[in-house]
């Protein structure tokens, strides 16, 4: 039990601190309301798995290994995070036009399948916080379902939290200033994080 109990705490810190996926969450809630935002959460849950599956096999440490496979990742992360920011700030005051701004679930799920910070988490969840069950194999797969169950809830109240703001969305007068606000610090916090790893 305190083992589940330290992974849960880990997996709740890890992947519900502001980053660039959670932003992005409260972003499109604000924005576009839970309904519109479902489909987003969908696909960055989805692009989590891959994560989650590709840790417990190992691949993100063989990933980890190629300079040439991390860079590549690394841009196509960063490229793909600049975008969905330009659909957050540019999504419509009136969310009933022009759809093809509101952010959808493959790019959810490319933004988090991409992410940096999601392969840095959930390798460092599953190479020190694996539960202390027979077979490995059984306490991989119970591992791996704990973290998904843990991000499945704290993204989801980082879309409810974003909702709340709705109404100020809404606003004429200060959506659109909100909007971009919320692409402009999803881009800080990644600046922050490509920052803090190169120093």
């Amino acid at each position: 039990m305190e083992n589940f109990l330290a992974l849960t705490m880990v997996s709740a810190a890890l992947l519900g601190s502001p980053g660039p996926v959670p932003i992005a969450l409260a972003g499109v809630g604000a924005s576009n309301g839970v309904r519109k935002g479902v489909p987003f959460l969908i696909g960055i849950l989805l692009g989590l798995s891959i994560v989650v599956i590709a840790s417990v096999a190992g691949i993100t440490a063989l990933i980890s290994k190629s300079e040439i496979i991390a860079n590549t990742l690394f841009f196509f992360s960063i490229s793909y995070l600049g975008y969905v920011a330009w659909k957050i700030a540019n999504s419509p005051i009136n969310s009933t036009t022009d759809k093809s701004r509101i952010p959808t679930g493959r790019d959810g799920f490319i933004l988090n399948l991409t992410n940096p910070k999601a392969y840095a988490a959930i390798s460092a969840i599953v190479s020190s916080f694996t539960l202390s069950i027979e077979p490995l194999s059984l306490a991989l797969v119970i591992t791996g379902g704990v973290i998904l169950l843990v991000a499945m809830i704290v993204d989801a109240i980082w879309l409810f939290a974003g909702s709340a703001l709705s109404p100020l969305f809404s606003s004429a007068k200060y959506g659109r200033a909100l909007r971009v606000f919320f692409a402009a610090t999803m881009i800080i916090v990644v600046a922050i994080g490509v920052w803090g790893s190169k120093n």
